[in-house]
């Protein structure tokens, strides 16, 4: 995703054929998200690309998609990782480091990183990735207000791009995290590369909140986000599990290095099953 930030959409504009690319982008749609949609399309390409016998530029061509921003996706990518594996933050074995090294030579005949599969636990749980990128851009979080949206930072009125997955949805979620907003020739303010997130994700990982137990409020920012919380007991069970989650996270970034201690480990197992249950399950 941060690979993805860093580069233009790998979507291309072509003159003509409007539908036919919304239709190849909506093709790619994945957990109502900008981000993940255009990651989807990303992984299609890799398996592509890895495919023995197979046509990448027919593959692109079909999917209105740019080999060559793909290619810059992957490399930046790769610096990435490196970076992350020198800060101590993945700890990688000789034969994986070595694989690693070859993915950087550029190339007709480069060789993909794959990231290990005992961290890669949650690539494919659309619910803790995007409750993942709402923390990382808090505050730039909208709520669904009527058929428009509202900016929880400045309460202004904007708009989702015309090309975003989640312009024209069926069920709009509640929540969209965005990367920015910018001004259209229509005057209107379009938020980009959109994500939805439920409630938990949001009263658990954004802002500074404040318990009140006897309203049964959750106030995050001074009253810039409100839950309500059904009886005192919730209440405890919710504050408690989001201290434990959130000093991990801080003692995890303080010190990567250090392993996490068998307390701290099953708090992130109960993290894993809340997010990993359906909606209805949560509640």
């Amino acid at each position: 995703i941060a690979a993805i930030l860093s580069s233009k959409s790998p979507f291309v504009n072509t003159m003509g054929s409007n539908t036919q690319r919304d239709l190849a982008r909506l093709s790619f749609k994945k957990g109502d998200s900008d981000l993940l949609t255009v990651y989807n399309a990303y992984t299609a390409w890799r398996k592509i690309k890895n495919t023995p016998g197979a046509n990448e530029y027919s593959f692109c061509r079909k999917n209105f998609l740019s080999p060559q921003t793909l290619l810059n996706i992957e490399d930046i990518k790769t610096q990435l990782l490196v970076s992350i594996v020198d800060a101590g933050l993945l700890k990688l074995d000789a034969e994986e480091q070595a694989s690693l090294r070859r993915a950087r030579v550029t190339g007709r005949q480069r060789q993909f990183f794959t990231v290990p599969e005992r961290v890669d636990l949650n690539s494919g749980n659309d619910l803790i990735v995007n409750s993942v990128i709402t923390w990382s851009f808090y505050p730039k979080l909208l709520i669904r207000e009527g058929k428009g949206w509202r900016n929880v930072a400045n309460n202004q009125t904007v708009t989702l791009h015309p090309t975003s997955v989640n312009k024209q949805s069926e069920s709009p979620p509640k929540w969209l995290s965005f990367y920015h907003i910018m001004q259209a020739r229509s005057k209107f303010y379009n938020a980009h590369e959109t994500s939805a997130v439920e409630d938990i994700a949001v009263a658990l990982l954004c802002g500074d909140p404040d318990f009140k137990m006897y309203s049964g409020i959750i106030s995050i920012d001074n009253n810039r986000i409100r839950f309500a919380v059904r009886d005192w007991k919730q209440m405890l069970a919710f504050k408690t599990f989001c201290t434990r989650i959130r000093d991990i996270l801080s003692d995890v970034i303080r010190n990567p290095q250090k392993n996490l201690s068998h307390r701290q480990r099953e708090w992130l197992e109960i993290w894993q099953q809340v997010f990993s249950r359906s909606g209805n399950d949560r509640r």
